[in-house]
């Protein structure tokens, strides 16, 4: 795949998408059966190429900014480094315990009953924090689908 990708100055996951059969075999070594292994194996894996695009595209268009300046933030219920990395570049801290400097939980479900969550309505019940708890798609709607005044766009 190396000299395929070098032989047709592949950069992008897109540009390797949109290769054709003519394309490949005009590379060195490769032939018309070795380009139709190529493209099947592209057709079957295409969701996982799918996801690793939305990946690689997600980390392209992420500029440092400071939409996160000051959060410090804890993810429960689910890990998501590309969401850790976003939160540390827009100036957030990701935090792995729930404290009163915690400002937000993000987590899969917030009807849980983790130690964590009880630990965010304790603290806010109690008037010694006041921490934002916020379930990952509602957070995925509010912080990463509008552009931030950064130039982000998700």
């Amino acid at each position: 795949m190396k000299a395929l990708c070098e032989g047709l100055d592949i950069k992008t996951l897109d540009d390797f998408n949109a290769i054709t059969e003519e394309q490949i075999v005009s590379v060195d070594k490769f032939s018309y059966k070795t380009a139709a292994k190529v493209l099947a194996g592209m057709a079957e894996h295409a969701e996982l190429f799918n996801k690793i695009q939305s990946i690689i595209g997600f980390k392209q268009q992420v500029t440092s900014g400071d939409r996160f300046t000051g959060e410090k933030i804890v993810i429960t219920g689910f890990r998501d480094a590309a969401l850790e990395k976003l939160i540390e570049a827009e100036g957030g801290e990701v935090q792995s315990s729930v404290s009163s400097k915690t400002t937000m939980v993000i987590a899969a479900s917030t009807s849980g009953s983790s130690g964590k969550l009880k630990k965010v309505h304790d603290l806010n019940n109690s008037g010694k924090a006041n921490i934002k708890l916020i379930d990952l798609a509602t957070f995925r709607k509010q912080y990463l689908e509008q552009p931030a005044s950064t130039g982000l766009e998700f």
